[in-house]
């Protein structure tokens, strides 16, 4: 009798892990090659592709068993990877520092494809009043109020786009300009000689009135005397009026009266 002897070796199989962008619609945007023998059991160790982070909170096979038909596919979502950047930044902290742009952007290598410059990331805005007091009353004064504020840019580490978060004041207690009274003077009228009554009222600054904040503020607020008159009266004797005659003038003006018997 003859005895045959027939050996099964498993045959290779290959797979990938495949990655998807759920910022762009889950297309695909790389993978990772698997390789093994049928029935064996291969280890599943994704690498997110440059510029991504793996989607936490997933469910990820650890391991995955080779097939005849191939190593099944595992799909991971990934997402694109942001760099967070603040005015405290070593390379953003000083006045005229900036991240410049690369129009030339790839995934992965951590710069924007437009500047990022300290000015973007912070914002002073003052309002200065200066009041101008008549002469013979207390001199000029001038009052000033700066607001600070900052926020934060954000690189897409796949697109290069960059976006800023709101501004946040400095000073929790410092979110907008008090209103101001403008001091009373007797015999005196106020005239704004620069800016208007509107900015001394309360103002708490919008996100875009903050962004787009130009030259700061400035009121100047002087005063106009007023007319005065005064009757002189001539009585005789008796206390009765025989002559009236008026004397105009300004607060605060010394003038002639002038008069006559």
């Amino acid at each position: 009798s003859e005895t045959i002897d027939v050996t099964y070796t498993a045959n290779d199989q290959t797979g990938k892990i495949v990655y998807v962008d759920v910022n762009n619609n889950s297309v695909e945007v790389g993978h990772t090659d698997l390789s093994g023998k049928t029935d064996a059991t291969i280890t599943i160790t994704p690498e997110a592709p440059a510029g991504f982070d793996i989607v936490p909170g997933q469910t990820i096979p650890a391991s995955v068993k080779a097939v005849t038909t191939g190593i099944p596919t595992v799909t991971v979502k990934v997402q694109h990877h942001k760099i967070v950047k603040t005015p405290n930044d070593q390379d953003l902290k000083n006045l005229g520092d900036m991240i410049p742009a690369n129009p030339s952007k790839k995934p992965g290598d951590g710069t924007p494809n437009t500047a990022i410059t300290h000015s973007g990331l912070v914002r002073d805005m003052t309002r200065t009043i200066t009041i101008n007091a008549p002469a013979n009353h207390v001199g000029t004064t001038t009052n000033n109020m700066t607001l600070h504020f900052t926020r934060n840019a954000t690189i897409d580490d796949v697109t290069g786009l960059v976006s800023y978060s709101d501004w946040i004041p400095v000073d929790a207690t410092k979110t907008g300009f008090d209103a101001f009274s403008i001091p009373t003077i007797d015999g005196y009228t106020p005239k704004f000689s620069a800016g208007t009554g509107d900015m001394l009222q309360e103002q708490t600054p919008t996100q875009d009135q903050i962004t787009n904040w130009g030259q700061n503020e400035y009121v100047v607020i002087d005063y106009m005397a007023n007319n005065q008159a005064m009757n002189n009266n001539y009585v005789d004797a008796k206390g009765n009026n025989i002559a009236t005659f008026k004397v105009t003038g300004k607060t605060d003006q010394t003038v002639d009266t002038n008069a006559q018997i």
